[in-house]
């Protein structure tokens, strides 16, 4: 029976409509609930929508939200102490030494209104719930840096997502003038500490793949997506699903990351979208040559200019007293941005390095998820990308109801003149540092002594000193697009781009196994019905299909190396039962991953290919592809039994044996497979950014990632929804892995996570009386 409940000036009452007094509020929204804990919020305004959102993500996320909140804020060192290798410390100068709070506040007031109106009415919305509800129940229960928030706090946490130089605070943290005194805790920054950081620069770990169909291999003959996010299940990152509406204005479906309003991710009556994580470089490394002599000071056209310090102090608490003390550090910058300290690239007498971040000035990003959302038609999605030109470092896969998909690399670079990128292109030619940092490490070094190389400022663009929207990677077709994660090159491999900046990624380059799988699903004849066409069945089964392009391309090989004399073993009758999928039931599963993850090992260390057939730029779906040396293969499959028995497992133990996803005090054998597998469906282990607790395990192996709790997944598919627009209108189902809410004892913390291992996708409710039908609880919310 569905329940409805007034929430404000009213008790609980029975009745199905506010009363006058609930209408003469400032915010009124309706919550409707359907199955899985969705929210179906419906409002009179923007302001009230933001309020009944704010509302229900706070009953669902506090810990979350709140936890995002002091980290853009830069108090996380204030309330939790220094960190795990003074991590929080790091993290709190860097945003403090970059100025975020008062950058957003300043830009704040720019905002349009109805934005405004939303960000206002989702901090109303939050402090009620927690004013009401102050002993809530999650993980971060009784913290007191759960506090009431604001408008601009919120646009903060919207600004600093896109932000990359907070995620590399180790690297600007460490950067201290050769020669000089500096504290303890710059010492203990090791080189691992900074190459983490600098994995940051690409957010590497952070993935997805997004299908576009286009009219022409739709069973529909209008548009179809499969969006699939690769995001952290714990965390600040998790997505939020809700759909919002205004009735006759506004009606959207989605997701957002924790603390953000409105949707990022999801469909209205007319676009779909999804986003992935960009191979553009947001951030250019600038090598600074130093004065003889005065370390601090560096050549720029042809004259000395002195680097400026920033002193910032940051609050850190110590948990075993409770008291505050003050650490103080100087984090020093160039005209081109802070200095940074990277393996192998360190601040010495005669040279430093530097680096720019393209979103630092992106102050409008939230403006284009709105307009985005507001879209009716793919002319107005594109010119919500050409007006804002914000997404801060991701790609954009879309889908109209008419039928075309659209692929945009809208992700935020600095705009090099033609000038500049042709001498980085000689420099890239002849210098094997250039060359080496931009093809193994993604980063594009420029000569910091050039005034060449500054970007180029070009009032019409919003994001300043970007590259312009029609400079972009961008592409329409009528059959399909696809990213996951590599660069623009091959959105459509039938139609290869090329001749962008190379700030946006490498072309002519192997692709990613999980790029070529996901290549492979959208043009398999086998995928698609007798008709050559998709239906939307069509389309889960390949996405979650978990067939590795790893045992396509290495086990028929591995299976005739074990016919050899020397190959005869237990291990060698297993590995020919493995059918090529991580699913949940596939025997031979872990053998085939740990002898991946220890053959790739031993070619590394005995610096050889992992393939015998090198890449061919004309053939880059194929290629490479074979087994380069059997005698290490077999050497690799023995090492992978061996480590398989010590852990307890048979060689014939399926995935699911292993592959766990703990939720709260459940257990779930759950499908997928890890980026070196090169399954579509990806999953993955140790991605945490909250002290939330999270099982991950001791690891068995240094070449393995297997652990004593077998493989325990906290990152990977996330939201993964599946839609067709029909003649009755969008037609979707999806999951949330995780579910709706932080708090392990919630029954909606674990309940989508079985029905995702069991691929059994859950209908979304769009329509209004699709809504009502399946309403289980309403909730009216009204207040001033």
């Amino acid at each position: 029976m569905k329940n409805v409940f007034f929430i404000g000036l009213l008790a609980l009452t029975g009745c199905s409509q506010p009363s006058d007094s609930v209408v003469d509020n400032k915010y009124q929204a309706t919550i409707t609930y359907t199955e899985f804990g969705i929210p179906h919020i419906s409002a009179k305004d923007f302001a009230s929508l933001g309020y009944g959102e704010g509302y229900a993500a706070a009953k669902d996320q506090i810990c979350n939200i709140s936890w995002s909140m002091i980290t853009a804020r830069g108090e996380k060192a204030k309330y939790l102490g220094a960190g795990k290798s003074n991590q929080y410390v790091m993290e709190d100068t860097v945003v403090k030494a970059l100025k975020l709070p008062q950058r957003t506040e300043s830009n704040y007031p720019k905002l349009s209104a109805n934005v405004k109106d939303m960000l206002t009415g989702y901090a109303a919305g939050f402090n009620r719930f927690l004013t009401e509800n102050p002993n809530f129940e999650s993980w971060c229960s009784g913290s007191n840096w759960v506090k009431p928030i604001s408008a601009q706090d919120i646009y903060l946490r919207s600004y600093h997502v896109s932000q990359t130089l907070p995620r590399i605070a180790a690297a600007i943290y460490s950067a201290t003038p050769p020669g000089t005194n500096h504290s303890a805790a710059v010492d203990f920054i090791s080189d691992e500490l900074l190459a983490q950081s600098e994995s940051h620069t690409s957010l590497a770990g952070m993935g997805s793949n997004a299908w576009a169909i286009g009219k022409q291999l739709s069973a529909t003959g209008k548009g179809m997506l499969i969006g699939n996010p690769h995001y952290p299940w714990f965390g600040t990152n998790r997505f939020w699903e809700k759909h919002l509406t205004i009735p006759g204005q506004f009606d959207i479906y989605g997701v957002s990351i924790t603390g953000i309003p409105n949707v990022l991710i999801g469909f209205n009556d007319n676009i779909a979208w999804s986003h992935t994580v960009s191979n553009s470089q947001r951030i250019a490394l600038y090598k600074l040559q130093l004065k003889a002599g005065n370390a601090t000071s560096y050549l720029y056209e042809g004259q000395y200019k002195a680097l400026s310090s920033d002193t910032v102090t940051v609050e850190v608490i110590d948990k075993q007293s409770g008291e505050i003390e003050s650490v103080v550090k100087d984090v020093w910058f160039s005209h081109h941005g802070p200095i940074v300290q990277f393996p192998g690239l360190k601040w010495s007498e005669n040279t430093a390095f530097a680096v720019r971040d393209a979103n630092l000035e992106n102050s409008v990003l939230i403006e284009q998820w709105f307009a985005m959302g507001k879209a009716n038609s793919m002319q107005e999605f594109k010119y919500a990308h050409q007006q804002y030109n914000a997404m801060p470092w991701v790609n954009t896969i879309a889908t109209s109801k008419e039928g075309d998909a659209v692929y945009l690399d809208n992700s935020s670079v600095g705009h090099l003149s033609i000038e500049a990128i042709k001498s980085w292109q000689q420099s890239y030619d002849n210098n094997a540092m250039v060359k080496t940092l931009y093809d193994d490490r993604r980063l594009t070094l420029l000569d910091g002594s050039r005034a060449l190389f500054d970007w180029v400022q070009d009032d019409s663009v919003p994001v300043p000193a970007t590259v312009p929207f029609a400079q972009r990677p961008q592409i329409t077709r009528a059959d399909y697009v696809f990213n996951s994660n590599d660069s623009y090159w091959l959105s459509n491999p039938n139609q290869p781009l090329s001749n962008y900046s190379p700030l946006y990624g490498a072309v002519d380059t192997p692709r990613s196994l999980r790029t070529r799988m996901n290549i492979e699903h959208l043009e398999s004849a086998a995928a698609k019905g007798s008709d050559g066409k998709f239906s939307l069945q069509e389309l889960q089964q390949s996405i979650l299909s978990n067939q590795a392009l790893s045992a396509q391309l290495l086990l028929p090989e591995l299976i005739a190396a074990c016919a050899q004399p020397m190959g005869s073993s237990r291990a060698c009758q297993v590995i020919k039962t493995f059918n090529g999928h991580f699913d949940k039931a596939s025997k031979g599963a872990l053998l085939f991953r740990e002898w991946l993850q220890a053959y790739k090992t031993l070619t590394k260390s005995n610096k050889k290919s992992l393939f015998a057939h090198k890449f061919d730029p004309q053939n880059p779906v194929k290629t490479p592809y074979g087994l380069s040396d059997k005698p290490l293969a077999l050497q690799a499959l023995k090492q992978a039994a061996q480590l398989l028995e010590r852990a307890g497992y048979t060689l014939d133990a399926t995935l699911g044996d292993a592959q766990i996803a703990y939720r709260g005090e459940t257990q779930v054998p759950i499908h997928g497979g890890f980026g070196a597998e090169g399954v579509a469906n990806l999953l993955a282990m140790g991605w945490k950014d909250t002290e939330v607790p999270v099982v991950q395990g001791k690891a068995l192996s240094d070449w393995s990632k297997l652990t004593d709790k077998g493989y325990p997944i906290t990152y990977g598919t996330s939201f993964i929804y599946s839609l067709a627009y029909t003649e009755r209108g969008p037609q979707a189902q999806a999951f949330l892995t995780y579910g709706q809410k932080e708090n392990p004892n919630s029954a909606e913390y674990a309940n989508q996570t079985q029905r995702f291992a069991d691929k059994n996708w859950r209908d979304i409710y769009f329509k209004a009386e699709d809504v009502k039908a399946n309403a289980r609880q309403t909730l009216v919310i009204a207040g001033e």
